[in-house]
């Protein structure tokens, strides 16, 4: 029976290859020297339960997936989406003094205190500097081919100037989703980037009037984190 550094080097090869990630990537992703990682690797040392845990999230997989001795990939990943779906939270995002973007919280945050933040705004739509961006993993390929399934977009506020990519809220039941607008005149179209997405998402027009009536445009993209290449 193979021992916890035989089976973690073994499911981490695996994962590496099936997503196409170099160990540089990811030694920088979990804040490891380059060196450690690689020991990891080869089974020479065994990670904390903490990097651990970072790898899966970073990986889309339970934990399983990197420390059983056989374990079934493709249940893991789709147990880790059903978790992240179900949170239904969102990450904050700020400006440094720099203007760079860093995470502000270190933990998810749910809509309710999205809700809060938002009631949070100056006269004139603006949210503090501290809360205008929140990143929200995607599920599904309804925004293929720009965005895929897994990938993390980041939104700021910017009401709805331009069309775009935003994240829009339903006002009547609060869910939050992902789709491109386009606005002329009197009318507002919102439709998704694949028209044979699995959901069957398909593009609806709106009246401007009517359209601001049913929902709000919560967060127009601004960046965009790619983890599996070509995924």
């Amino acid at each position: 029976m193979a021992n916890s550094k035989e089976i973690f080097s073994k499911n981490v090869k695996y994962l590496l290859k099936k997503n196409d990630l170099s160990r540089e990537t990811v030694a920088r992703v979990l804040g490891v020297k380059y060196t450690t990682f690689c020991d990891w690797v080869k089974g020479r040392s065994y990670p904390k339960m903490d990097y651990i845990s970072q790898l899966a999230n970073y990986l889309m997989v339970t934990t399983s997936a990197l420390t059983d001795e056989n374990p079934d990939y493709d249940k893991s990943e789709h147990d880790a989406k059903l978790v992240q779906t179900s949170v239904n939270s969102y990450d904050v995002y700020a400006h440094n003094q720099k203007g760079d973007m860093f995470l502000l919280s270190t933990e998810p945050v749910t809509f309710d205190l999205c809700n809060e933040i938002l009631e949070d705004k100056n006269e004139n739509g603006i949210l503090p500097t501290k809360y205008q961006f929140i990143g929200l993993r995607l599920n599904d390929d309804s925004m293929e081919p720009k965005y895929f399934a897994g990938d993390k977009i980041i939104v700021a506020w910017t009401g709805y100037t331009t069309d775009g990519d935003y994240l829009i809220e339903n006002l009547k039941t609060e869910d939050i989703f992902f789709r491109t607008i386009k606005i002329e005149d009197d009318s507002v179209t919102m439709y998704v980037l694949n028209p044979v997405n699995q959901k069957r998402i398909t593009t609806k027009y709106f009246k401007k009037d009517e359209f601001f009536s049913k929902y709000r445009l919560f967060g127009k993209v601004k960046k965009l984190e790619r983890i599996y290449k070509g995924y």
